[in-house]
């Protein structure tokens, strides 16, 4: 049901929505894609979406990674950010990555 949900780029809205990009949200995707993820190693996850759930776990601890290398290059104390900073940076982050993505 979580996987018929998600937008066609892999995101998942917080609110039943319609597939609009604009009704993606960062939250929603994080707490579903680490739902599946736990689901998936308690072999909860039907053998013919268990590739597409650990590809979206692998996808978002890469994302992960590539943020913390962000701020680490802009910020000297990332850890130190306010929670209005960090949001900030990471609008920053998402409009950093869509544009390598373009290349």
């Amino acid at each position: 049901m979580a996987l018929e949900r998600q937008g066609a780029t892999g995101w998942w809205a917080m609110y039943p929505a319609t597939p609009e990009e604009k009704n993606a949200s960062t939250a929603a995707t994080a707490w579903t894609t680490l739902a599946l993820y736990h689901q998936l190693e308690r072999k909860l996850v039907a053998p013919e979406q268990r590739d597409k759930v650990a590809q979206g776990h692998t996808q978002a601890q890469g994302e992960r990674e590539q943020f913390g290398a962000f701020l680490a290059q802009r910020v000297s104390r990332p850890v130190a950010l306010s929670g209005e900073e960090r949001d900030r940076l990471f609008q920053e982050f998402l409009n950093w990555t869509k544009a390598r993505e373009r290349r």
